[in-house]
């Protein structure tokens, strides 16, 4: 069950539709897309084109990650993010994590479980998606709320030195 915060089915729906006419193709590989999701017969390079599935994840879910990261996501986040399951979230400007039925959460998951994430999550900076140009991370910044359980963004230069990183000096 979605998590109902300020954002709209209809915003959300809107934001994919958007999504899915400026994704280059519309189509993934077929391996791990359930039929439900499916909008195309698999072809000869062995993908398909995708369409949106509600999505069952809820608050526990995230709540369970953010507990095993250290991590809080802003609400309006996980109202995007457990409306549908999606294939594929990169786009020339920004990836974001997909979500896909077997295991929802495991590319938001890879974005916290690794090395970076280890040295700024600390710093209250929550790492959600990566800059479109490999330019650093895109991480929420919840060192202050901008509105009631929601953060600022940002973009976490990945050349930035650990040791600046790790001594907390992250501006």
């Amino acid at each position: 069950m979605p998590i109902n915060y300020s954002l709209t089915p209809d915003q959300i729906f809107a934001f994919f539709t958007a999504f899915k006419e400026w994704y280059p193709g519309d189509k993934v590989p077929a391996d791990g897309i359930p039929e439900e999701m499916r909008a195309s017969l698999v072809d000869s390079d062995g993908n398909v084109e995708w369409r949106l599935m509600k999505s069952t994840l809820g608050e526990k879910d995230y709540q369970e990650l953010e507990c095993e990261f250290g991590v809080t996501f802003p609400k309006s986040f996980k109202t995007w993010h457990s409306t549908y399951f999606f294939p594929v979230g990169d786009c020339s400007l920004v990836r974001l994590p997909h979500s896909l039925p077997a295991d929802p959460l495991k590319e938001l998951r890879s974005r916290l479980d690794w090395y970076i994430p280890e040295q700024i999550i600390p710093q209250h900076l929550y790492p959600f998606a990566s800059e479109g140009n490999d330019t650093g991370v895109l991480v929420f910044d919840a060192r202050k709320t901008c509105m009631e359980d929601e953060f600022l963004y940002g973009c976490m230069n990945m050349t930035m030195p650990m040791a600046e990183i790790s001594r907390g000096s992250v501006k």
